[in-house]
């Protein structure tokens, strides 16, 4: 017996048995790639020249003789398969109702926003998450997806971790929410970061924090989240503070540093004036290969009170939602701190990182 690396997920049409829909196995590659490989932003560009390969974490699918796997092996394997079958939209909400967010549809101008959120005490500091820019390319960065959801979105397992209210915040055209004439592939390839997706986005989060009475945001940013999250901080009234994990806070220097096409029609934080007088934090990994310090440095130059955090060890994907807890606390602790002044006087203590959680973010253990 032979175990593929991919589920073949059915039909639903019975009276076509012998069509079985799945993508190629390219695109499953490049759809699971923000876990499972160092690659940019979780999913390849479109190079210059040829599209390069992801570079593997994990070992190839193997052979398993049937005498060799137990009933319960052989059970764990199915419920992995069926479980892959879900679309990203339907794994996300899933996840999130488990942790006990609330699915919502906000709007953002012409857009209709996927969000999951939760209203917790203390009720007066609403904590925004943005996640990743998904997968925009399939098939070797050859084709733009028609869907860019992240399969596995870290940034809703930060949202999951985090105490408070939180509101994890789906980008437009995302999470199946694809209406016409306003979705283009544009907006999640080269447009990504463009004024009508910040503004959407600025849009959703003002009017979803108005109406529970909030009275301060802090927006968190996961990889290119953390570019949006820049872009929307000095674009939001109420912003208190930006959070930016392994985030892109440089496109321009990005896109040089890997060699790909100029994202032509988006934002760059790193050429804008930087938010007056907002705290920020910036955790980044030193062994990141897919946002490299040197890429990001332009920005911190330019916010020199701006708080930075480097995790030895610590990639683009590995292990931010293992010390998710610790960190966080810190940062609300000095948010709240009584005459803050200059975020960058002090560095933080950082608490012990807590365990992760028994089924949570398996994909971000088996990169580390």
């Amino acid at each position: 017996m032979i175990l593929t690396s991919f589920p073949l997920c059915f039909s639903k049409n019975p009276g076509n048995t012998q069509r079985a829909e799945h993508p190629p196995l390219p695109a499953i590659r490049q759809t699971e790639s923000n876990r499972l490989f160092e690659v940019a932003h979780s999913a390849p560009e479109l190079r210059r020249g040829a599209p390069g390969r992801a570079r593997e974490t994990g070992p190839p699918a193997g052979r398993f003789g049937p005498g060799r796997l137990g009933t319960r092996v052989v059970h764990c394997l199915v419920a992995l398969a069926l479980a892959a079958c879900a679309t990203p939209a339907r794994h996300a909400e899933s996840l999130a109702v488990r942790g006990g967010l609330t699915p919502l549809v906000l709007q953002g101008g012409p857009f209709e926003l996927r969000a999951f959120a939760a209203s917790r005490s203390p009720r007066d500091l609403l904590i925004v998450f943005i996640d990743g820019d998904g997968s925009p390319w399939i098939d070797g960065g050859r084709r733009i997806a028609a869907d860019p959801t992240p399969r596995m979105p870290l940034a809703l397992d930060l949202a999951l971790e985090t105490p408070g209210s939180v509101l994890y915040l789906g980008r437009p055209c995302y999470f199946a929410l694809q209406r016409r004439p306003a979705c283009s592939p544009a907006l999640w390839t080269s447009r990504r970061y463009s004024p009508e997706v910040v503004a959407s986005l600025v849009a959703a989060v003002s009017r979803y924090a108005a109406a529970r009475r909030f009275r301060g945001v802090l927006l968190v940013g996961y990889s290119g989240g953390g570019t949006l999250a820049a872009l929307m901080a000095r674009r939001l009234p109420d912003a208190v503070g930006l959070v930016t994990i392994a985030g892109n806070l440089d496109p321009r220097a990005w896109t040089r540093w890997h060699g790909y096409l100029p994202l032509t029609g988006s934002l760059d934080p790193a050429l804008e004036p930087p938010p007056s007088g907002l705290p920020q934090w910036h955790l980044l990994g030193t062994s990141d290969s897919n946002v490299p310090y040197r890429v990001v440095e332009r920005y911190f130059a330019r916010v020199p009170s701006a708080r930075i955090r480097r995790y030895p060890g610590f990639g683009h994907v590995c292990c931010w939602v293992r010390i998710w807890p610790s960190a966080i606390h810190d940062i609300l602790a000095e948010l709240h701190r009584p005459g803050r002044g200059d975020a960058a006087a002090a560095p933080l203590s950082p608490r012990p990182a807590r365990p992760e959680p028994p089924g949570r973010c398996a994909a971000c253990r088996r990169a580390r």
